[in-house]
C-alpha cells in the first residue's frame, strides 16, 4: 500500500472529474504556465532586446531569478502558515501584470529591465500556490490524486502556447508575447477571484448545515466538518 491506507474507489475519481474546482484550478494553471514558461525560456532574449549584448543578457537574468526564488520561498512559507492561497495569488498577479504592461510600453531600457524583476517576482508564486491550493481542498486521497493529474495535464499544455508567442520578427519589443502573457495573467487573476467565491460559498453552506445539525455522508471534502482554504 506504500503508506496509503485508503482503498481505491472509482467514485473518488469520478468526484474529481465532476468537481468544477478541479477544472477551474486547471485553467488557472494553464494560464499561469503560459507566462511562467515563456518568461523562463525567453528572458535572455527579452533582456537582450532591451539593449544588452548576448553575454550581458545571460548574466543580467541571474538577479531576476534570484528575486523570484526568494519571493517564492517567503510567500509560500507565509501562505502555509496562515493557510491562505488565493490572496497571495492575487498579490503576485499584480506584480506580473504591472511588469508586462511596462514591457509593452514605450519606456527606457532601464525601466523595461526593472519590469523583468516585477514579472519574475510573481511568476513562480502562482503555479506553485495553485497546486498546493488544490491539494489542500481535495479529499479523500484518490480524488486529490485525480485532481492533481487534471491540473497538471491542463496546466502543462500551456507550454504549447508559451513557445510560440515570442516571435523573432518582433524583436526587440516582442509585443505579441508580452500581450498574450499579460492576458493570461489577467485571466488567472480573475479566475482566482471566482475560485475564492466558490470555496467561500461552499464553506458558508457547511456552516449553515452545521448550525442546523445536518450531517453529510458523502465523505471527503464534502463533509460538513471539512473547511476549504481560501
Amino acid at each position: 500500500m506504500h503508506g496509503n491506507y485508503e482503498p481505491f474507489d472509482w467514485a473518488d475519481v469520478k468526484a474529481a472529474f465532476k468537481d468544477p474546482v478541479c477544472w477551474l484550478s486547471g485553467f488557472i494553471q494553464f494560464n499561469a504556465d503560459i507566462y511562467n514558461y515563456s518568461i523562463s525560456t525567453f528572458l535572455p532574449s527579452i533582456v537582450q532586446g532591451i539593449g544588452y549584448t548576448s553575454l550581458q543578457a545571460q548574466y543580467l537574468t541571474i538577479p531576476c531569478y534570484l528575486l523570484g526564488t526568494l519571493a517564492y520561498f517567503i510567500v509560500a512559507t507565509i501562505s502555509d502558515k496562515i493557510k491562505r492561497r488565493g490572496p497571495f495569488i492575487l498579490f503576485a498577479g499584480i506584480f506580473i501584470m504591472t511588469g508586462y504592461a511596462v514591457l509593452l510600453g514605450d519606456t527606457s531600457p532601464a525601466v523595461r529591465y526593472f519590469a523583468c524583476f516585477l514579472v519574475l517576482f510573481g511568476a513562480p508564486i502562482i503555479p506553485g500556490l495553485n497546486i498546493s491550493w488544490l491539494n489542500t481542498n481535495m479529499s479523500p486521497h484518490y480524488k486529490r490524486a485525480t485532481a492533481i493529474g487534471i491540473n497538471q495535464t491542463i496546466g502543462n499544455s500551456g507550454g504549447l502556447i508559451a513557445g510560440q508567442i515570442y516571435l523573432n520578427r518582433e524583436s526587440p519589443r516582442y509585443k505579441t508575447g508580452h500581450a498574450v502573457s499579460l492576458t493570461a495573467c489577467g485571466l488567472t487573476w480573475c479566475c482566482t477571484w471566482v475560485m475564492m467565491w466558490i470555496l467561500s460559498r461552499r464553506n458558508a453552506e457547511k456552516d449553515r448545515k452545521s448550525r442546523q445539525g445536518i450531517t453529510d455522508d458523502r465523505g471527503g471534502d464534502r463533509t460538513v466538518d471539512f473547511r476549504y482554504q481560501l
